[in-house]
């Protein structure tokens, strides 16, 4: 009898330096690790009853074993109860189960606080790409921080819009133009980038017309209105390059009405006199 108490006393000893809790676990990280997430699952939910409430590796294997089956909803449930914090695997988790679910509003605040982790995880053009467009999605003034990192030539086209919104009084002529080229040669119909490219030529070529102008209306001789007419054929081939981007919005049938009279103005400074006419004949017609 003393011999059998000792060895249940024994028994015992063991099984409290183990720790039932990390038997039980392990069992399940073993299912995990073997890819059986359907059998992890099962013996995490048995074991939910035996096993502390606030233990919080349960809730994070159960979350990963419910995001790795499809389960989406109920692991970003779970992984609400436990600190994501420096934990790689559950933060991507966490973030892959929250965009299958289209909450990507709730992903955005993950990536801002574990910047670090997700670029080493994702990669960094990754990362920005999902900022980005998120920014762009809500309309919001953190794209201009995000924006002239991307490297994805899409997630460009797709976020040029709102950026140069956002950037617009930031950004010369210059950069404006090479931001719509480099658009351009992924969308060559990307309309945002044309309707830029046109506006950028035109006010080009008409602030300098402009200044001419107003030189010649301060003093009106031969030699200002002839310094004019230079400055107008200088300006020709910059008004034609803007000319042939509002042009193509037309046929795109995506001209509005301030491009339209943008066009006729052109077809004005260029002495087509008829095409500027039908242009406002068309602007008339869109009004009605």
């Amino acid at each position: 009898m003393k011999k059998s108490n000792i060895c249940i006393l024994f028994l015992a000893l063991i099984l409290t330096g183990c720790g039932v809790g990390k038997m039980t676990t392990s069992k399940g990280d073993l299912l995990m690790s073997s890819g059986d997430y359907a059998g992890a699952l099962a013996y995490y939910k048995e074991k939910m009853a035996t096993l502390s409430p606030d233990d919080r590796s349960l809730y994070r294997n159960m979350a990963i074993a419910n995001s790795k089956l499809g389960n989406h909803a109920e692991a970003c449930r779970l992984a609400a109860y436990i600190p994501t914090k420096g934990d790689t695997l559950l933060l991507n988790t966490l973030a892959s189960s929250l965009l299958k679910e289209k909450r990507e509003h709730e992903v955005i605040p993950l990536i801002e606080e574990n910047r670090a982790l997700f670029s080493t995880s994702w990669g960094e053009d990754s990362v920005n790409v999902h900022l980005a467009k998120y920014y762009t999605s809500i309309n919001d003034t953190r794209i201009v921080d995000v924006y002239p990192s991307l490297k994805s030539a899409t997630a460009k086209a797709e976020c040029f819009e709102c950026y140069v919104k956002k950037a617009k009084d930031t950004l010369s002529g210059a950069d404006l133009k090479k931001l719509c080229e480099e658009v351009l040669k992924t969308d060559s119909k990307h309309e945002a980038a044309i309707r830029q490219l046109a506006t950028c030529y035109y006010e080009e070529a008409e602030n300098k017309y402009n200044t001419s102008m107003a030189e010649y209306n301060k003093k009106k001789n031969t030699q200002t209105y002839a310094k004019l007419v230079k400055e107008l054929k200088n300006l020709t081939p910059t008004y034609i390059k803007s000319k042939d981007r509002f042009e193509k919005l037309r046929t795109m049938k995506v001209a509005n009405e301030n491009d339209l009279k943008r066009l006729s103005n052109v077809y004005n400074r260029l002495n087509q006199e008829e095409k500027a006419k039908a242009i406002d004949r068309e602007i008339k017609k869109m009004k009605k």
